[in-house]
């Protein structure tokens, strides 16, 4: 699935350098989403990579995850489409909070097992957690966690990298 935002590179976070030495800017929102669709312990899993980022893994320092439990999942654990259509609205909004604003950096959206989880980089925990509290508000028909942690290595989005790179998928 490709993102329905046009993406422009800003530079406006100065000097921050990836484990291979690259530095990165926020907004950082050029991107390449690769999609993914398999089997994951015998529950369908789909999963949207941005790939760019991988040469700035370790730039950002906190993963902020926000964990969005689907209302109605089909019997396979997946949205239907008219939720599918939601949960795109719930990932603009995010897109649109942090990202384009220059807080975050949108990383993974992995949707498997009654669950869509958004996965973002950062190095502004606390403005995070603000904007995250202000989320939460708008999106209120939704059960929603969020998570704003230490993450140095970037493991979620190298793990699913890895697995991605795998070229082991099976299709749903």
């Amino acid at each position: 699935m490709k993102r329905g935002l046009s993406f422009i590179l800003f530079a406006f976070l100065a000097g921050c350098v990836g484990n291979s030495g690259n530095k990165i800017s926020l907004p950082f929102t050029a991107s390449k989403w690769e999609l993914r669709t398999g089997i994951y312990e015998k529950k369908p899993i789909i999963i949207q990579i941005n790939r760019p980022l991988e040469k700035f893994v370790g730039c950002l320092n906190y993963q902020a995850a926000v964990s969005v439990s689907i209302q109605k999942p089909l019997a396979n654990g997946l949205p239907d489409e008219h939720e599918a259509a939601s949960l795109e609205k719930i990932a603009t909004i995010l897109i649109e909070k942090l990202d384009k604003a220059g807080l975050a950096v949108f990383a993974l959206q992995i949707t498997t097992d009654k669950t869509c989880d958004f996965i973002f980089y950062t190095d502004k925990k606390k403005a995070v957690e603000i904007v995250f509290s202000e989320v939460k508000k708008t999106v209120a028909d939704y059960q929603i966690a969020f998570s704003v942690q230490r993450d140095n290595g970037w493991m979620n989005y190298k793990w699913f990298l890895s697995y991605v790179n795998t070229g082991i998928w099976g299709g749903l």
